[in-house]
């Protein structure tokens, strides 16, 4: 009938309506500069040049990956270890001097140079600590003795294994303990005391000046030498390290079942995150 007629027109109306609006919206959108516009539009707007504008047009068309960041905890290893003992052994006060820091607070041996010097010494000592004992050792003496030999046995098979430094966690510290000032030497003593009363009759035996004066003069040359002997005594004086604390870290090694972990983990991640 006329109504049914009507309604239909009136639906197809509609339907060409939102065909038309919908392919107008995807044109809208599916709507991009052409090469021309973009190299005409940057030149104008900043001189850039239209060989550089090509290619950038030609890479911002392709994606490229630049990196991949991932956040994995190590496998299976082995626990960590820590070995400390006190030493007053002139090798080690010696090899804390040499590789101080600027502080003076601690020594850090890290390097294979430094490990291989620490290393030397450790077998060094053993000799001499595997040597008869002295007579007259007191029962502590030959504790602390027998406890540095145990101690520097480890460190020495620790730092032997492998055969080399690199490839694994070694290192040690060195931290001062004890340190004492040595007393002045007796002869200095004596010269300090000769010089004294050297300038004492030098003062008094001047001539064609008073009393006063020559109160005054020996006092102010008096007062110079202590000073001086002093600031001397002071620069000889220099505190000298007696005890060291030898601290060695070690362990931390990837086992066999932590590099099979390590590599099935691999083949996974690649099959996941690049399956093509």
């Amino acid at each position: 009938t006329t109504a049914g007629r009507a309604t239909a027109a009136a639906v197809d109306a509609a339907a060409a309506a939102a065909a038309s609006f919908e392919e107008e919206q995807i044109g809208y959108m599916r709507k991009t500069p052409s090469l021309a516009e973009v190299s005409s539009l940057m030149a104008e707007l900043s001189t850039v040049d239209l060989v550089e504008a090509a290619r950038t047009d030609e890479r911002s068309t392709r994606e490229e990956l630049r990196c991949v960041l991932a956040v994995i905890r190590h496998g299976d290893r082995t626990p960590k270890q820590k070995l400390k003992v006190r030493v007053r052994q002139p090798a080690l006060l010696a090899l804390f001097v040499k590789h101080a820091d600027s502080k003076g607070k601690q020594a850090k041996l890290k390097s294979p140079a430094q490990l291989q010097e620490l290393l030397d010494i450790s077998r060094s000592l053993l000799q001499e600590l595997e040597r008869p004992l002295p007579v007259g050792l007191s029962e502590e003496d030959i504790e602390t003795r027998e406890e540095q030999r145990e101690k520097l046995r480890i460190v020495k098979t620790v730092l032997e294994q492998g055969g080399q430094f690199s490839g694994i966690n070694r290192k040690v510290q060195l931290k001062p303990l004890t340190w004492y000032r040595p007393p002045p030497p007796a002869a200095e003593q004596d010269s300090t005391s000769d010089s004294h009363a050297a300038a004492g009759t030098q003062t008094t035996q001047q001539e064609g000046k008073s009393q006063q004066d020559k109160q005054q003069q020996g006092s102010d040359g008096g007062n110079a030498a202590d000073a001086s002997t002093k600031q001397q005594q002071d620069n000889k004086q220099q505190p000298v390290l007696q005890e060291v604390l030898l601290i060695l870290k070690y362990g931390g090694v990837l086992t066999h079942a932590g590099r099979a972990q390590a590599e099935e983990l691999g083949k996974v991640f690649r099959m996941v995150m690049y399956p093509r």
